[in-house]
């Protein structure tokens, strides 16, 4: 699986989102797989990176390339970023990432969905840790439910999705598709 990197740059979103289109479109191909930060919610990764937020809001920003890819990018800002108001602040190496997630449903047909989106098809290498599910089915609760005390069905689950930074972002993108479902940031480990 190839290696990902996470690139902090300094300067305006509106402006590192041209770059990058202009870059992809330089390149004769699309952006491919790379993710700005501010697409996919992103975990501050320290203490400094939290205090930059509050302090710089909006003027740092995570973009999350392929290698390749993202080697290309650092050097072409370096080059021509300046112009434009785009610093690199730093560019490492992405080890994987993770995200916890809480859904819940009164529907059987929103848990066949919570089902499909975390249990069946996971990426390849992206695991759940510490999966909780609580399934109910309680027959005297059929019939209409708005606002019903006993439902007839219910199914509440959380965990941890954890592993390669492509799937853990699939996985938060089919968690954030569902309306049953909350998912936390995504916590970025480095090298």
């Amino acid at each position: 699986m190839a290696s990902w990197l996470k690139i902090v740059v300094k300067g305006d979103e509106r402006t590192l989102r041209g770059f990058l289109a202009g870059f992809s479109a330089a390149a004769g191909r699309r952006l491919q797989g790379a993710v700005l930060g501010g697409d996919v919610p992103v975990a501050p990764e320290s203490l400094t990176e939290r205090v930059q937020q509050l302090l710089a809001a909006g003027s740092h920003h995570v973009v999350l390339a392929p290698e390749g890819y993202g080697e290309r990018l650092v050097t072409a800002i370096g080059q021509h970023g300046s112009d434009a108001g785009l610093v690199v602040v730093k560019s490492v190496e992405v080890a994987g990432a993770s995200f916890e997630f809480r859904a819940e449903t009164f529907r059987t047909d929103g848990g066949a969905l919570i089902r499909r989106a975390f249990l069946d098809a996971v990426p390849e290498g992206v695991e759940i840790r510490d999966l909780t599910t609580d399934e109910q089915v309680d027959p005297s609760g059929e019939g209409p439910e708005l606002y019903a005390p006993v439902h007839h069905y219910s199914l509440q689950m959380s965990g941890r999705v954890i592993g390669p930074l492509p799937g853990v972002l699939e996985m938060h993108r089919r968690a954030r598709s569902l309306e049953e479902a909350t998912a936390e940031p995504v916590h970025i480990f480095t090298t």
